[in-house]
């Protein structure tokens, strides 16, 4: 049987308040096959995982993809990571005149072509 994706975000969100693992409430993985086998679908398109992850939202549980599995999370779990220092951000700003000098220096395919 095939379940909607509100039904699916309710299990998942159910999943996230069971014991397991030696942990309550925490972060878990769960891979895409697990998640297809627990909707009843053959294929997880981009539109049901958006409507599992807006349905998971109004828990204040979200549904991050990754390549293998997803990770099934509250924002107060991923609080514990590290911040970017502000200085070491300014690094990695985008940088106009920079980039406007990398434009001037690219080759056009047409000038190639014609050589």
């Amino acid at each position: 049987m095939v379940h909607s994706a509100t039904a699916t975000a309710l299990n998942l969100s159910k999943l996230y308040e069971e014991t397991f693992a030696g942990n309550f409430e925490e972060p878990f993985r769960i891979t895409w096959p697990e998640l297809r086998m627990m909707s009843g679908l053959s294929k997880l398109t981009d539109s049901f995982i958006d409507e599992i992850s807006t349905d998971l939202s109004g828990h204040d549980i979200f549904l991050l993809p990754f390549n293998n599995f997803f990770l099934v999370a509250r924002e107060r779990d991923i609080r514990k990571y590290r911040r970017v220092p502000g200085r070491l951000l300014e690094q990695f700003m985008f940088d106009e005149e920079e980039a406007r000098e990398i434009e001037d220096c690219e080759i056009n395919d047409e000038d190639v072509e014609s050589a």
